[in-house]
């Protein structure tokens, strides 16, 4: 095709599909137009059903291009020298055809740029020097009613942004008012236009439009969230804050615990920080205020904010950053990996974290109420555990360590010594909420040591304490790996009634993640109830097939060492459900 052809179906595409709607009137745009950059206007009228001139809402300068092959990153070059003219001439809906078929129009790609005046700065922001800027292409929408949409919010942000006025040396606090404009013919609900709507919102300042940011589609929620970066000094603190706007108030919220409140005609601004959220984000937080405080200023995208606000008691702020820091160095020191919540944080959690202080972070032995050698201990902060060791030292005290997760520890079991991983020395009140124990690595780290029936048998018990862990705390991790080191468990064992044991905890743990049993599996627990010889496997087994009454039965036929057996294994927790059930 010669460029000409290809230029002739480019403007043909876009007439076609312009004109379709009604309301937009593309007779102008001319093909081999005389005009260097422009190649016609389009009429937007704010009815379907009429031609009348007072109908007219927008006449909106076009340039359409063809091309016959397609950039991969979907961008187009523009001659800086173009866009410098489409600025000063407010701006140009700049459509780019990829045409496939010089004979049918139709069957092309039409995509577009809004180089409103505001999209034409940032373009040209620090590349003015080029010859030419590769923008990227959005693709035109193919539903009219979205196309219509798209095409008058155009011209309404044209017209706002006519002889666009810098906001770059203006913070949004001195807005008197903030706005997000929207246009349509159609009858559209608040939802729609929040959700599907691109849009600028606007500061007025004495009655003049500042377009201070863009909103991508779906960006706005009930016009308050507002992806845009907060920086300062180039450093990126939040992706996004949210506005709130009250009859007399403006207020900019922050990582959802600061709150800076610009009230109209008052030279103050008032912050509210909060000790909410999770640690990260109170770190985070407090010390985007201290850089405020120390630099009277920050950026929302490029837009500079100068700020002078009270912090009341800055010192007390900075006390408390540099504690929650330490704090937070106490925690990753003790292998925690979690990120903790403050919003209950209280006085007890304070002295607690305290002593986590001193004996992480500067290593000081602690007082105990205790005579032994070692021992495991439990920091509760939060509702939560940090469980470490504690040796007893030569001057009295204890010096605390991270709870290790691999390494020997020993115990003794029929009157041998058997080399076991330390964790797994660990009961019920260690695992329930523990901050740094981590399930995941447990079964690993029990595949390293020698096996023998004695080993299998420790490595079961603490399974059971792992599963009774899980019934009060509900959490995936601990049940997964509960399921893990049973199956292990069956698989590993060469003993008969070990392997009965084993697998009737690794039922318990299909059972409570909700899993149907498979038909050999209720065939093997039928076996059980009806044919071994141990009345507590029975009992069992009838329990896991959910037969009640069979189950009270083998029961009460049992020994009541048994029976207290029954009622404090794990086992007890699904007899209780079906109970309920």
């Amino acid at each position: 095709m010669t460029n000409s052809q290809v230029e002739s179906s480019a403007v043909g595409s876009v007439k076609n599909v312009l004109n379709d709607t009604g309301y937009i009137d593309a007779s102008d745009i001319k093909e081999r137009d005389k005009f260097p950059i422009w190649d016609g206007h389009i009429l937007v009228r704010s009815s379907d059903t009429t031609e009348k001139k007072d109908m007219i809402h927008y006449k909106i300068p076009v340039q359409v291009k063809g091309i016959t092959s397609l950039d991969k990153n979907l961008k187009y070059p523009i001659e800086v020298n173009d866009l410098k003219k489409f600025l000063n001439d407010d701006g140009v809906l700049y459509f780019v055809v990829f045409v496939k078929n010089q004979r049918n129009s139709r069957e092309n790609e039409i995509f577009y740029i809004d180089l409103l005046p505001d999209n034409i700065k940032k373009i040209l922001k620090n590349k003015e020097t080029q010859q030419t800027i590769d923008v990227p292409l959005k693709k035109l929408p193919s539903q009219q009613e979205e196309l219509v949409n798209l095409i008058f919010n155009f011209g309404l942000n044209r017209s706002k942004q006519s002889h666009l006025i810098s906001c770059e040396n203006i913070s949004i606090t001195d807005f008197d008012k903030i706005c997000l404009h929207y246009a349509s013919p159609f009858k559209i609900t608040q939802t729609d236009i929040l959700l599907n709507f691109e849009g600028y919102c606007y500061g007025y300042k004495n009655d003049i439009p500042y377009p201070f940011m863009e909103v991508p589609k779906g960006g706005i929620s009930q016009i308050s969230r507002i992806p845009q970066k907060i920086s300062i000094n180039g450093v990126d603190f939040f992706e996004y804050f949210k506005l709130k706007q009250n009859v007399n108030s403006l207020s900019i919220v922050l990582n959802n615990n600061i709150e800076i409140i610009h009230t109209i005609n008052d030279e103050k601004t008032k912050c509210y920080f909060l000790l909410k959220g999770t640690l990260s984000n109170y770190i985070k937080s407090a010390k985007f205020l201290l850089d405020v405080h120390k630099n009277g200023c920050f950026y929302i995208g490029e837009h500079k904010n100068e700020i002078s606000f009270d912090i009341k008691n800055i010192t007390e702020l900075e006390e408390k950053f540099a504690y929650f820091e330490t704090l937070k160095e106490a925690l990753d020191k003790s292998g925690v990996s979690e990120d903790i919540e403050l919003s209950t944080f209280n006085e007890k959690d304070l002295k607690n974290t305290s002593f986590l202080i001193n004996a992480f972070v500067y290593g000081n032995d602690l007082e105990l109420k205790s005579t032994q050698k070692g021992l495991v201990v439990n920091f509760y902060i939060l509702g939560k555990t940090i469980t470490c060791l504690a040796y007893h030292t030569e001057n009295g005290k204890y010096h605390f360590s991270k709870f290790p997760m691999t390494g020997i520890a020993t115990t003794d079991r029929n009157g041998k010594t058997i080399k076991i991983p330390p964790f797994l020395m660990l009961k019920k009140e260690h695992l329930k909420n523990s901050l740094n124990i981590h399930f995941l690595h447990f079964l690993d780290e029990i595949k390293k040591y020698p096996i023998s029936e004695d080993y299998l048998d420790i490595v079961n018990s603490f399974l059971l304490e792992l599963l009774n862990a899980y019934d009060e705390v509900q959490k995936e991790d601990i049940l997964n790996t509960s399921e893990n080191i049973a199956k292990w468990l069956v698989e590993t064992t060469t003993d008969k009634q070990s392997s009965i044991i084993y697998h009737l905890n690794f039922f318990q743990c299909k059972i409570r993640k909700q899993q149907d049993l498979l038909e050999t599996e209720k065939d093997y627990l039928y076996n059980l109830s009806e044919k071994s010889d141990k009345i507590l496997f029975k009992c069992v087994a009838s329990i896991l097939l959910k037969e009640q009454d069979r189950a009270k039965r083998f029961f009460y036929k049992l020994p009541v060492e048994e029976q207290n057996q029954i009622l404090n294994f794990p086992i007890n927790q699904l007899w209780k459900d079906l109970s309920n059930g």
